[in-house]
């Protein structure tokens, strides 16, 4: 898998970051939710968490008139369990 980055905790266990296993996904369409973001990765790899980042409030819309009908801002983040789940990824060509 490479070289790992770890980060100690107060009780000497050590664990991979966060940050080394998430990943930004742009470009989800409307149509798609959370749960079929979190089914396309673990077809690749283990996730842990799985999101897309939610519009804000239809009364706060920024001047956006389809904001009300928009699920999500179209774009989210996965983690995987194991930071070379993204080489992996990226490796198989997957679009």
């Amino acid at each position: 898998c490479g070289e790992i980055n770890f980060c100690a905790r107060p009780c000497g266990v050590r664990t991979i970051m966060a940050q080394d296993r998430k990943v930004f996904v742009g470009g989800v369409p409307q149509d798609l939710n959370q749960d079929d973001l979190y089914a396309i990765f673990c077809e690749y790899a283990g996730v842990k968490k799985a999101w897309l980042q939610k519009c804000r409030n239809a009364d706060d819309n920024g001047g956006n008139p389809n904001a009300a009908t928009q699920n999500h801002r179209g774009f989210g983040f996965v983690i995987f369990h194991e930071a070379c789940a993204i080489d992996e990824l990226l490796a198989g060509g997957a679009s």
